[in-house]
């Protein structure tokens, strides 16, 4: 646990990007891979409905965190039941069961899942790939074919030790493992069924599983991947091949527990003594790149108390602050700030299409309600998440635009009558024409189809887990109840 939290690739998702999604990632894959092995250890026992439900819920959890790190994942999780099962039968079933448990957890979080991967067509989400530097094909740790060698990228450079690190004690972990179990299980592939299937081989199938996850995750990240990501444009979406990183450096603690245990079990005690100052030697030298990492992090206390400064200076929500385009100072990313506060502009492939091609920052602060054509009087009942009800009163026809982007999820109501389709002005904002006279206006969010959709999967599944779990709750209640009345009508023998 201890080598996992100073991880370098951990500390560098906390201290340099911030990506706590992806750490979340990180802190979830051993997890799922226990509950994986709970399982396996009661393949040959008595194996509860609970234990699937806690793995499902763990998957479900992983769904919940970091979307890239979860598509490496899930690719590497699918071979799983092809490494651990001992022949054709416990294939099968380990094929039904851990991809059934895998679909359930995430189906458990469709109500997030489905639409980010079905609402794509209402976002521009190619920008995501729009510039060289967040194209996979650009960002590769080697370049075995081309003869580059090398990433030219600065950053990237900075990943090479951790992307040799894992694999290297990967290698290392495997090829003792490999002989280790070839010399005490010599004849193993002439045993009966049955006994490779006992529970002692498990560990030798997870470590050549964790290995081979590790070699093709590290591959993913050279050019010799080309192909893959150019036919599967969901891959590209990670933007940086180092990505797969979330896998070499979740498992590499279980490297060392694997040499550990390997190094404990030899009869030579200056094999046990020297194998084990090397394994703690490769530890320390995680802590220290880890450590090194989190000190020479950029850490401007300065900048984190004008953050705060500008932050307060905001004006509450929905208002803006007054945008003064030649007073904007980029500031953090993707911020701007202003003499009466910081604004906020989202990432390029989280904008609908309605309004991609608006420029970065915006040029002003946009009214809750423009008048585009006409005039009058606007009076706003309630502007908050989610909801917006006007009262618009004008003497003659006019078309007014409302601060919010024209997107499937929101339902339009003018009158009381539903506008299945409204008009979008160039910017992307709702447009609306209005007759003379009074008008309200209500707009909800109702979420899209994708998102109703995914909300009753993920009712269905989650009831339908709850009544499994209390079902088995009363099932082992019964048989504990009958286990005691057996044992109190047992004979007394003197």
């Amino acid at each position: 646990a201890m080598v996992a939290m100073v991880t370098p690739y951990f500390i560098v998702d906390v201290y340099e990007r911030g990506a706590i999604a992806e750490v979340w990632s990180l802190c979830l894959i051993p997890w799922v891979l226990w509950g994986a092995w709970r399982i396996l250890l009661r393949s040959h026992g008595k194996r509860t409905w609970r234990d699937w439900g806690i793995l499902a819920g763990l998957i479900a959890m992983m769904g919940l965190t970091h979307l890239p790190g979860l598509l490496v994942w899930t690719l590497m999780w699918l071979i799983w039941p092809w490494c651990v099962a001992a022949h054709v039968r416990d294939l099968r079933q380990g094929l039904l069961r851990f991809y059934g448990v895998t679909i359930a957890g995430l189906g458990l979080v469709s109500f997030f899942l489905l639409p980010a991967a079905v609402d794509q067509q209402w976002i521009s989400i190619d920008a995501i790939n729009g510039w060289d530097i967040y194209d996979p094909l650009q960002r590769f740790m080697l370049y075995l074919t081309s003869g580059e060698g090398l990433t030219q990228q600065d950053y990237d450079r900075t990943l090479l030790a951790h992307f040799w690190g894992p694999l290297v004690i990967a290698g290392i972990t495997g090829c003792l493992g490999w002989r280790s179990s070839s010399t005490a299980q010599t004849g193993r592939f002439n045993e009966p069924t049955k006994a490779l299937s006992r529970p002692q081989f498990y560990p030798q199938r997870i470590l050549f599983y964790l290995v081979l996850i590790t070699v093709i995750s590290s591959l993913m990240m050279t050019d010799l991947s080309t192909p893959l990501y150019q036919a599967s444009p969901t891959l590209t979406r990670i933007q940086f091949p180092w990505r797969w990183m979330t896998v070499t450096a979740s498992v590499l603690p279980f490297f060392f527990g694997y040499l550990w245990v390997w190094v404990s079990q030899r009869s030579h005690v200056w094999l046990r003594w020297g194998g084990g100052i090397l394994i703690l030697a490769g530890m320390g030298l995680c802590l220290w790149q880890g450590l090194d990492i989190a000190e020479t992090s950029p850490y401007n206390p300065a900048l984190i108390q004008r953050f705060d400064q500008v932050m307060e200076q905001r004006p509450p929500f929905p208002e803006e602050p007054e945008i003064v385009p030649d007073q904007a100072e980029h500031f953090l990313g993707w911020h701007w700030a202003y003499p009466e506060g910081i604004t906020f502009v989202d990432a390029f492939e989280y904008r609908p299409l309605t309004g991609a091609g608006n420029p970065v920052p915006p040029p002003q602060a946009y009214p809750l309600v423009e008048w585009i054509q006409g005039t009058g009087g606007v009076q706003v009942d309630q502007w908050s998440y989610g909801i917006r009800d006007l009262q618009i009163e004008t003497t003659q026809s006019g078309t007014i635009a409302i601060r919010t982007f024209a997107y499937p999820g929101w339902q339009v109501r003018q009158a009381d009558q539903i506008i299945i389709e409204p008009q979008v002005y160039p910017d992307g904002r709702i447009q609306l024409s209005l007759p003379p006279g009074k008008t309200q206006i209500q707009i909800r969010y109702q979420g899209t189809w994708a998102e109703r959709v995914g909300v009753g999967i993920s009712s269905v599944i989650g009831v339908a887990m709850i009544g499994v779990l209390i079902w088995e709750i009363s099932r082992s209640r019964d048989r504990e109840k009958l286990d005691s009345l057996n044992t109190a009508h047992l004979p007394i023998i003197d």
